[in-house]
């Protein structure tokens, strides 16, 4: 009895990790906003955007596993991704916050970031303001969407019913705030065009940022679910994690097509070749993050759930490698400006994002993200 008491009581190394960088991210999060950027990034003028920048455009779209798999459990009329929903929008409530905790220690006057909200401020002709306020009023919608979910362990049911009577309205509201605002950070970037290197700077930018989320999206939920149900001792759903799969394939060949296509038009195929990093970079984001996934999800790989993990894992790999040089290290600047990180920069973003994922582990053992629906 005393031992199996013990075990129980244990806690995982695992988590103990998470919990120390976590309190380190949040430590060192504090120093940031009381102490300023000078002293504890090392940002400038040829740098305005950095580490910091290039995570949360990645994040954004891994985050996209909410409005993915609520589209197309919802709208779509696929009762078995509804068996993965609350995993789903899980991992986009937590990757949102995370994004909004990380892009807060960006601000230069991060005490007034609410001014996004007040009308007089509010800028209509900015993409990136667009960005700001769908960023907040979606997460808002998934802190409802995720309400039944924390609701039903409390047995709170009245406002649980609310939700669920208005569920189709919130998420399509959700879908829509979420697809416009995927799109629209890639149109941010359409400003850049005298600076940001030419394998990245497209006319099509905010159509292949919004393709990443679809596919990222999806790749992100597949690899989160599978994860989860091991950890949790559920028998994996080998058959959704497979649909799953094929429709990463289709969205990647898509990807695949619009992006070299856009070589070939403009001209650029040449610079794959003769840029140095910048080369080895997009054919790391080519070969890891788009031909090699597609090789396993053509291959009998591709019918097992262990196969569309590691698929996910690589495409969401070449999301990072895209966003990374599109956000920070594809930024050309004077042979004499240069960037690092400083370890403040590094260390503060590695414990929000350990918080974000030990916050998820606490979720799934102590709610319930995996009910057994009979398909209403």
């Amino acid at each position: 009895m005393t031992t199996t008491t013990q075990e129980k009581r244990s806690v995982p190394a695992s988590i103990v990790v998470l919990g120390l960088l976590t309190l380190v991210g949040v430590v060192l999060s504090v120093y940031r906003l009381a102490a300023g950027l000078g002293p504890t990034t090392n940002l400038s003028d040829h740098f305005p955007w950095g580490l910091w920048i290039a995570l949360d455009v990645f994040m954004i779209p891994a985050a996209g596993a909410a409005f993915t798999v609520s589209a197309i459990s919802h709208f779509f009329h696929r009762d078995d991704y509804h068996k993965v929903l609350r995993p789903a929008v899980l991992v986009g409530l937590l990757g949102y916050v995370a994004v909004v905790a990380i892009l807060i220690l960006d601000l230069g006057r991060w005490h007034q970031f609410y001014n996004i909200l007040v009308p007089p401020f509010i800028n209509l002709h900015s993409f990136l303001e667009e960005v700001a306020l769908s960023v907040t009023l979606y997460t808002l919608i998934l802190l409802l969407e995720i309400g039944p979910t924390l609701l039903e362990k409390w047995k709170l049911d009245k406002p649980q019913r609310f939700i669920q009577r208005w569920i189709m309205i919130i998420a399509a509201v959700g879908v829509l705030i979420s697809t416009v605002h995927q799109s629209s950070l890639g149109s941010m970037f359409l400003i850049l065009e005298h600076r940001l290197h030419p394998l990245w700077w497209t006319p099509i930018m905010p159509l292949l940022f919004l393709t990443q989320a679809l596919f990222g999206g999806i790749a992100a939920a597949s690899i989160v679910v599978k994860l989860t149900e091991e950890r949790l001792g559920r028998p994996v759903n080998k058959p959704l994690l497979v649909t799953m799969g094929r429709l990463v394939r289709y969205l990647l060949l898509f990807y695949l097509v619009c992006k070299v296509g856009d070589w070939l038009l403009t001209g650029e195929l040449g610079l794959l070749f003769n840029s140095g990093l910048y080369s080895v970079l997009a054919w790391g984001e080519l070969v890891l993050g788009v031909v090699l996934p597609l090789g396993i999800l053509f291959s009998k790989l591709g019918r097992r759930a262990d196969g569309v993990f590691w698929a996910g894992v690589w495409s969401v790999a070449g999301i990072f490698i895209y966003r990374l040089t599109a956000a920070w290290i594809g930024l050309l600047a004077p042979p004499w400006a240069t960037y690092v990180p400083h370890w403040i920069e590094v260390f503060s973003s590695v414990g929000l994002i350990a918080g974000a994922v030990l916050l998820y582990v606490f979720i799934a053992r102590t709610f319930d993200l995996f009910p057994d629906h009979d398909g209403h």
